[in-house]
């Protein structure tokens, strides 16, 4: 007959174990998840009961933060002609409901580029054609110094521009070279007015790998590149997945989804995200990290097919749950909260109230604790292993 005491420890020892838990309280595993974020522009106009409605909903729903756009024709319709107002609400509002706010700054006024409205006479595609010239970057310059002044950290990040790898928002025809000034001028404004903000550059279309690597080529063409870490503190992706104009899964593998674009390599899978992280990498700025500032689909008939709200629900956990294993992207801002109703890339009805599935979905992808990413740079060492000089720079 076997002894029994080895089993009366054993059994002992889990008792004492279960009753240390109990006494000790619920044990909370670290999570490290990705910040949720939802697309909510264009509050200039909106009444200010409707904007606190939906910032409400939106904190109910766990969003961590809301997108939002800072455009340059309405805060500054007229040179050094302000009009803050709406922007110091709707940032006040979101502060109190313990929101954070990312923006997107762009859309150019008339006044910087006089004359376009002869040939352009669209006002909505002429905010489109960038700041070009010493004169009308300096412009930009001055805009988003005097933007950053105001606000501070207060805004977790500032994103310059909107897919510049796009002609439909880089009117004339997307050039790397020209972006990389934009870039360049919003960086060092925003520096001037506050080193400590996040400015975010890239924003592009889908994993554009090949104006990436043309970027960087511009970007450290400029002396001062290296002493600026290339003038941005993270880059933004839209990784909208759609191959032959069919959505795809957000866990559709990446190396199925690659194209030759305009500038070379590019990839429609939402997980091509890893592609542009090494490209980040190949560079020297793997301390740098991810934007997601634009994910989502459509139930209607727009530039993809559409997919059902159901399915698209379960899309929405999937991404974030794939977004979560990844803890160089910081998070994503789901598009679209409650615009672009007539494509249906909303989740949200304004009109009738209307919760889809995919709102409901985000609501509980989005648990407590608040995430603990930030854009702060994690990697000692600066800019990685590889340094760098730019061709007028001295050995």
């Amino acid at each position: 007959m076997r002894p029994l005491w080895p089993v009366l420890l054993v059994v002992v020892a889990a008792g004492l174990a279960t009753l240390s838990i109990a006494l000790s309280g619920p044990q909370e595993r670290p999570v490290s998840r990705a910040e949720r974020a939802l697309d909510m522009p264009y509050t200039r106009d909106m009444d200010p009961a409707e904007r606190d409605q939906l910032l409400d909903l939106a904190a109910a729903a766990g969003a961590d933060s809301i997108k939002t756009v800072a455009p340059w024709d309405h805060l500054e319709p007229s040179e050094d002609d302000y009009h803050w107002g709406f922007m110091d609400d709707f940032i006040a509002a979101a502060e109190a409901r313990n929101v954070e706010v990312h923006m997107q700054v762009s859309a150019t006024p008339d006044w910087v580029h006089p004359g376009l409205d002869d040939r352009v006479p669209d006002r909505s595609s002429r905010v489109w054609y960038p700041p070009r010239g010493g004169t009308e970057v300096g412009h930009w310059h001055d805009f988003v110094r005097d933007l950053v002044a105001r606000y501070g950290t207060r805004v977790s990040s500032y994103e310059m521009w909107n897919e510049p790898n796009l002609g439909d928002f880089w009117r004339g025809g997307p050039d790397p070279a020209e972006y990389a000034a934009v870039l360049r001028a919003g960086y060092l404004g925003a520096k001037e007015a506050d080193p400590d903000v996040t400015i975010v550059g890239g924003s592009l279309s889908q994993n554009d790998v090949g104006y990436t690597n043309a970027l960087y080529d511009e970007i450290r063409k400029y002396p001062d590149a290296y002493a600026h870490d290339d003038f941005f503190d993270a880059y933004g992706v839209h990784p909208y997945a759609v191959k032959n104009g069919e959505p795809l899964a957000p866990d559709y593998p990446a190396f199925l989804a690659n194209y030759t674009g305009p500038f070379g390599r590019k990839n429609s899978a939402f997980l091509g995200i890893e592609y542009i992280r090494r490209t980040l990498e190949a560079h020297g700025d793997s301390h740098k990290k991810l934007w997601v500032g634009e994910f989502g689909y459509n139930t209607k008939a727009a530039w993809m097919s559409p997919t059902p709200d159901a399915t698209r629900a379960g899309w929405l956990e999937q991404a974030y749950s794939l977004l979560d294993d990844r803890p160089y992207v910081v998070g994503m801002s789901w598009y679209s909260y409650y615009s672009s109703t007539g494509s249906g890339f909303n989740i949200y009805n304004r009109a009738t109230g209307r919760r889809t599935l995919t709102f409901r979905a985000f609501e509980a992808t989005a648990p407590p604790p608040r995430p603990d990413r930030s854009f702060a740079k994690g990697q000692a060492g600066g800019r990685g292993t590889r340094a760098f000089r730019g061709p007028n720079e001295a050995g």
